[in-house]
Formats: C-alpha cells, sequence, structure tokens
C-alpha cells in the first residue's frame, strides 16, 4: 500500500534540490529531468527509487543516481532486475558520482553503442546507434517499373520524367530520399534516434523548436536569433535523433534555427538503362463528382441522379505510365562528412538501415499509379578500406578514398541480352560484375535480403542464389 497521503505529496523540481551543490544534470535530457516526481513526506523531499520501487530521500547524489538508472533502462534497455544484481544500485553508482565517473559515462555513452555483451541479451531492445562509419561507400542500386509511373514531373502533367535528348527515364534523388525516409519511419515506428524530420504534412519548425527545448538554455522566449552556441546545440540533437538528418543533411536555419547540415549520404538522379516509352492511356470512371446548385439534402443530388442521362453520370480520364523501364541508382557516403562533432555521426547501423530501405522501399510504397516497382538484388556496394602497411594512413585511406567512384561504377555492366529489341521485363537484361580490375584497396560487397528480412552484404563473394550477375 502507498504510504504517501495526498497531503504529504506537493511538486518539487530537481533542480531546487540540486541548486548549489557540486552535482550537474548537463548530460541528461530535461525530459527526464522534469519526469522524476519529487514529493514530500514527513517535511522533507522524498523520490521513488526506478529499481526497487521505495521511497527514497531525495538526496543531490540520490537524484544524480535515480537519473543514470534511468538512462540505462530506457536508453540501454537494461531491465531494473539487472540493474538490482549485487547492489549496483548503491555501489556502483557512487562513483560515477564524480567528476571523474561522470566523465567516464558520458563518454561511453554519447555514442549510444551498447556492449557485445548487451547486444546479445534477450531484453535488449532499445534502438541504439553505433559510432560514425570510418570508410567512404559508393553503392549501385537497380530498379524497374512495370506499367507505371516511377516518378511523375509536375512541369509536364506528372507524365514520367525523361531527358529530352534520348528519351532516357529519370527519377529524381528527392524521389528516392522520400521511399528511404517512409520505410524508416514504418520499420522504426518513428522513434528516436529513428525519427524522420522531414515528415508528410508536417511543419518542419516544430522539431526544430524542441531541439531547442532539450538543450541547454531551452528555447528563446523572445525572438531574437539563437547565439552560434545554441544553434550548433539545436544541431547536435536534430542529428542525434533524426535518421534523415544524419543520412541526408537538412536545412534547419528557419524558425528557431538549428543551423544546415551536409549529409554524409548524396544520391544522384537515377536513369534508366534505356530510353523509355511514355504512354497517355485514356480511362473511364463510371461516376462523377458534381456540385449541384441548390441541393441541400442527398435527397436532392440522387434526385438529380435520376433525371441524368446515364451518359451524362461517367466522365473520362487520362493516367500516363511506361510499359517498363529498369533504371540504375548512384550514391555516395563520405565517411568524413560522419565524424564527430562537426559531422552527423552516420554510423554502420545507419548504413545497414539505409541498405535494406533501398532494398525495400517499394514493397510499402505500392499505388495504381506507381504500377509494379522493384528492387533488384544485389546492391553493389564499394567500400574504401586503404593498403597502407601504417594503421594511421590506411585509415586516411579509408576516409578519403582510394579510387574515383565513377571507375567503381564502370565495374558493373547492365547490357540487353541478344535479340531483345524492347525490354519488358528484368530477365531480358544480362548482368556483369569485373571483379578482377576492383582496386585491390576496395572491397565489393553484394547487398541482398536476408531470411529475417535485413540486408545482408555479402563481401567480395557473389551469392550462390544471384546466379543472374556474371562475375569475371
Amino acid at each position: 500500500m502507498d504510504r504517501r497521503s495526498e497531503n504529504d505529496i506537493r511538486g518539487t523540481a530537481a533542480e531546487d534540490i540540486l541548486r548549489g551543490s557540486s552535482h550537474a544534470l548537463t548530460i541528461f535530457e530535461p525530459t527526464a529531468i522534469r519526469a522524476l516526481e519529487i514529493f514530500t513526506k514527513l517535511g522533507k523531499p522524498y523520490l521513488k527509487c526506478y529499481v526497487t520501487g521505495k521511497d527514497r530521500l531525495a538526496k543531490p547524489e540520490e537524484i544524480v543516481r535515480q537519473l543514470y538508472v534511468k538512462m540505462l533502462m530506457d536508453d540501454y534497455g537494461y531491465p531494473p532486475e539487472r540493474l538490482a544484481i549485487g547492489g549496483i544500485c548503491t555501489m556502483v553508482f557512487p562513483a560515477l558520482l564524480t567528476s571523474k565517473g561522470r566523465a567516464s559515462l558520458l563518454s561511453a555513452t554519447t555514442s549510444r553503442s551498447p556492449s557485445r555483451e548487451l547486444k546479445n541479451k534477450p531484453w535488449h531492445r532499445r534502438q541504439t546507434v553505433s559510432d560514425p562509419i570510418k570508410n567512404r561507400y559508393e553503392f549501385l542500386c537497380l530498379f524497374d517499373c512495370e506499367n507505371g509511373n516511377p516518378n511523375g514531373d509536375p512541369d509536364a502533367g506528372n507524365a514520367p520524367r525523361v531527358d529530352p535528348q534520348d528519351m532516357h527515364g529519370l527519377v529524381s534523388d528527392v524521389a528516392l530520399k522520400r521511399r528511404v525516409r517512409n520505410y524508416v519511419q514504418i520499420a522504426k515506428d518513428n522513434r528516436m534516434p529513428y525519427s524522420i524530420f522531414v515528415e508528410h504534412a508536417s511543419n518542419l519548425n516544430r522539431p526544430i523548436a524542441r531541439a531547442h527545448e532539450e538543450t541547454e538554455g531551452g528555447l528563446a522566449a523572445d525572438r531574437k536569433g539563437a547565439g552560434k552556441d545554441k544553434v550548433e546545440l539545436a544541431r547536435q540533437w536534430m542529428c542525434r535523433n533524426f535518421y534523415d538528418v544524419r543520412a541526408f543533411g537538412a536545412v534547419m536555419s528557419t524558425g528557431p534555427n538549428a543551423g544546415q547540415v551536409r549529409g554524409p549520404v548524396q544520391l544522384a538522379f537515377a536513369r534508366s538503362i534505356d530510353p523509355i516509352l511514355p504512354l497517355d492511356v485514356s480511362i473511364t470512371r463510371m461516376a462523377v463528382a458534381e456540385n449541384i446548385p441548390g441541393a441541400a439534402s442527398s435527397e436532392d443530388y440522387e434526385k438529380w441522379e435520376k433525371e441524368q442521362p446515364e451518359d451524362h453520370l461517367r466522365t473520362m480520364g487520362r493516367k500516363t505510365l511506361i510499359p517498363y523501364g529498369l533504371y540504375a541508382a548512384k550514391g555516395f557516403i563520405s565517411a568524413h562528412l560522419a565524424q564527430l562533432p562537426e559531422g552527423t555521426g552516420f554510423s554502420e547501423d545507419d548504413l545497414n538501415l539505409l541498405l535494406e530501405a533501398l532494398l525495400k522501399m517499394y514493397d510499402h510504397d505500392r499505388s495504381a499509379s506507381k504500377g509494379v516497382m522493384s528492387v533488384r538484388e544485389p546492391i553493389f556496394v564499394f567500400r574504401h578500406e586503404g593498403t597502407d602497411s601504417d594503421p594511421v594512413q590506411r585509415a586516411q585511406q579509408a576516409k578519403l578514398g582510394c579510387a574515383p567512384a565513377h571507375k567503381l561504377f564502370d565495374l558493373v555492366s547492365v547490357d540487353k541480352k541478344a535479340g531483345i529489341e524492347a525490354p519488358r521485363s528484368f530477365a531480358d537484361y544480362a548482368i556483369s560484375f569485373r571483379q578482377s580490375a576492383l582496386p585491390k584497396a576496395v572491397k565489393i560487397g553484394f547487398v541482398v535480403l536476408g531470411d529475417d528480412g535485413h540486408a545482408v552484404t555479402v563481401w567480395d563473394e557473389i551469392p550462390p542464389e544471384l546466379s543472374h550477375v556474371r562475375v569475371f
């Protein structure tokens, strides 16, 4: 039975108790601090322990201890019973309350990267982000469209985008990034640190304002521009918590201002392998949508319908599509732009999620206008690793790259099979990869979907199920 009565409880801020003490709350999110319930019992401030559920005297060291406990539970997935083993709540955390202990935990938690032991535990459910990537990458993704419009051009009546000089089809980088965002939003429940900044039908200034609220100093009440340091704190918060900001970058200088971010992941316009044939098809809708003057009820509309000839109750429409097109999308990933603190922190986990999203981006984006769109395995990934015997120089080579991107892309060939004049399926193409010409400092990865539905990258050896890809 709860020993607290209504008369015993009154709101007390944790900041008030810590004011004037040697303990700081700078590494904790303001929401976590506000969520810590402080109540009064027998004239003294108390709190309820997150591990034992018991009331504890809310001394400054106890407040900080409970915030660390909450961080381990929420951010790293530790269950309360594990934190109670061996008296960790009362024996280990006092050591963390020193400045050295705080610095140690802050360093360990900044990357949000759990240990290998923690990752293998079934109770580890919290979404985490690993360390920033250390290698430059390029990737090539093949996808096709059958009897649909892969990317409409608003300036051309939403007809399929084409290069007017050679009639090759185009798909914008914005369209591809939209599909990646949509998949990540579904797969990760739009939860931090995988939230999506550029959402459908949203005001981008809302998350920017929250970035100010959640960082030191809060959201300024006046309309004066935020200072440089405050903008940088908001920028870092946005990078930590929004996947698309970490990957693609963003202009966040609107509203309260969170600066601008150059994203390490960049996509070019996808281009069809062969010319496409845009078709403008007539369709019939067996109904109309007329505004009837004077109609005040459904009976009035029904009466009007009965008075009309049948031909007046249907209408014609248009639909644009292509019979078939195979497209190649090329992407570039900079390790330099991922490095903290200036970069976004784009990590190997983020990279794996990007490749998975590319493979599955059309599986959750079906519509009649798109026809049948499919990403074709594998995605070709080039990872720069370097060859220098000195580890420092080799790491620098891996970060800056060891070969021009266009030479790596040229190793992949996509050609029509003999006798095919107008391709109408993926089977009409022959795919080949010249692995013998791959630079020694670069590894090739073939990305496919595993049995569990997640992306799997097989390095240096073509998976046996990809028999349609010739490697020589």
